[in-house]
């Protein structure tokens, strides 16, 4: 059964991750649903919808409209999802139910020339959200505590002019060295 109302796009789950369990309650799922432009908070156990979470984009008539991608949580009460078709997240607050988007490029524009926010990877010892931004070759580095934009690495070979690379996975070594997957190199 779909929480989509009839006529609406079938979304699939494009990105989850586990959450720690709320004292006395069982763990829980964040699932990004892309092309629905929601996320849904879920019981881990019985699968039951807690809470969803609205992602699309006001400033659009179409849904969907971002296509929530990737998810990544701090462990508490605060997550993000990637929303592909554009180049920005949403930073949802867990227990309020709150959305707040942060744009990671200029926003507006196709979704061809949009960033497409795609990969995250979260760093709870330095509190840093990394985010890959695919058709710019970049992966940004948020500060999750503030939700700011502190760096931005281009991720292009050392001899690669053109774009291309389009980074689209993130893994972090135990010394602290961020590795990138790059679906065009």
């Amino acid at each position: 059964k779909s929480p989509l109302a009839k006529g609406l796009m079938i979304a699939y789950p494009a990105g989850l991750t586990v959450l720690p369990a709320l004292t006395g309650e069982p763990e829980r799922l964040l699932v990004a649903g892309n092309m629905s432009d929601q996320v849904w908070l879920l019981d881990a156990h019985s699968g039951a919808i807690l809470k969803t979470f609205d992602v699309s984009d006001a400033r659009s008539e179409w849904i969907p409209a971002t296509m929530p991608y990737a998810v990544a949580s701090d462990g508490g009460q605060k997550a993000w999802v990637s929303l592909w078709n554009t180049a920005a997240i949403a930073e949802l607050n867990l227990t309020s139910g709150e959305v707040r988007r942060i744009e990671l490029d200029k926003p507006g524009g196709s979704p061809s020339s949009s960033g497409h926010a795609t990969a995250m990877l979260y760093e709870p010892h330095a509190h840093t959200l990394f985010v890959t931004l695919a058709n710019l070759d970049e992966v940004v580095s948020l500060d999750a505590t503030t939700s700011t934009v502190v760096s931005r690495m281009n991720v292009r070979l050392p001899k690669q002019r053109a774009g291309g690379a389009y980074p689209n996975a993130l893994a972090l070594s135990p010394r602290g060295e961020l590795y990138v997957a790059e679906a065009g190199t």
